[in-house]
């Protein structure tokens, strides 16, 4: 069922086809994402530091716990850019990749879900930026195609002049 996204517009459930298994195929089971999520505690913002620099140090069961922390929330901003959950999917799906390539740039300024939604917002507008290229491109072609006369409008228009005369 859709909720409603502070614009007002629905918002639909994600697919769920951005998990942490999608992202990272070499992690084997998902068992071992739940077992590097830390317990439910006070100290929320300690826990997630932990996991990062873990993630950071190259433990895969970490980033895939990140992962499923942060995904709907990386979902619903993608979503909010693009406004198609087929895209969206896909554009998560990118943000969580670039992420966690450049995890060793992550400093700890911020946290990390400020950090993993400015990433996948920065992918959801180049994949707008694209999609408006693309169609520019592909439009002009057509609007000129189109305007461009053949010989039938050429002969059309000179019979109607000579008509009018």
């Amino acid at each position: 069922m859709p909720r409603n996204f502070p614009t007002g517009a629905a918002l639909p459930e994600s697919t769920d086809s951005v998990s942490a298994l999608t992202v990272m195929a070499s992690v084997r089971s998902t068992r071992g994402a739940e077992a590097a999520a830390c317990p439910p505690s006070d100290d929320e913002a300690g826990c997630e530091l932990a996991l990062v620099r873990r993630a950071q140090t190259g433990d895969e069961e970490a980033f895939a716990a990140l992962v499923n922390r942060h995904r709907r929330a990386v979902y619903r901003a993608v979503y909010a850019a693009l406004g198609s959950a087929d895209e969206a999917d896909d554009v998560a799906q990118e943000a969580f990749v670039a992420a966690f390539q450049s995890l060793g740039g992550f400093r700890g300024d911020a946290a990390f879900r400020t950090w993993l939604v400015a990433i996948a917002w920065r992918k959801a507008l180049d994949r707008r930026r694209s999609v408006a290229r693309w169609l520019r491109r592909t439009v002009s072609r057509d609007l000129a195609n189109d305007l461009r006369p053949n010989r039938c409008t050429v002969w059309r228009r000179r019979d109607l002049r000579r008509r009018t005369r």
